[in-house]
């Protein structure tokens, strides 16, 4: 289950310390001026959307959207508070929750399964066609 509490009050700005402290919990992301960006590659153009549908997913649950860009299979994220006008935790928390994606199957790098909710998520209410 995922919990939002992460998302709770108004959106301040990083000061650099607080940036600077943050971005060493998200090596894999760079930081351009106001916004953090991060790259990856995965297996083809149907594991990139897949992907990219799964971090979708946590945005919306977040009501914090990255902008994506596909290039057939790279996809490049990038997070910035533009409501704040810059960096705020809740970009670096969306960061964190999008590099757990990739650590579970089915979006480890290379993982060829089919793609749906159910597989390596034991969601067995969506295989059988039970909405849950």
């Amino acid at each position: 289950m995922i919990t939002l509490e992460w998302y709770a009050g108004p959106m301040e700005l990083l000061t650099e310390g607080q940036i600077a402290d943050e971005l060493a919990t998200v090596p894999d992301w760079t930081r351009d001026g106001s916004q953090i960006t991060r790259r990856v590659q995965r297996a083809d153009f149907r594991d990139a959307l897949l992907y990219v549908n799964a971090v979708g997913y946590l945005a919306e649950r977040a009501n914090h959207h990255p902008d994506i860009a596909i290039a057939w299979n790279r996809v490049t994220l990038t997070l910035s508070s533009h409501s704040a006008g810059g960096l705020t935790s809740n970009d670096f928390a969306l960061a964190r929750r999008i590099d757990m994606l990739l650590s579970v199957s089915p979006f480890r790098r290379g993982h060829r399964g089919n793609g749906l909710p159910g597989r390596g998520w034991r969601n067995t209410a969506w295989r059988s066609g039970r909405r849950t």
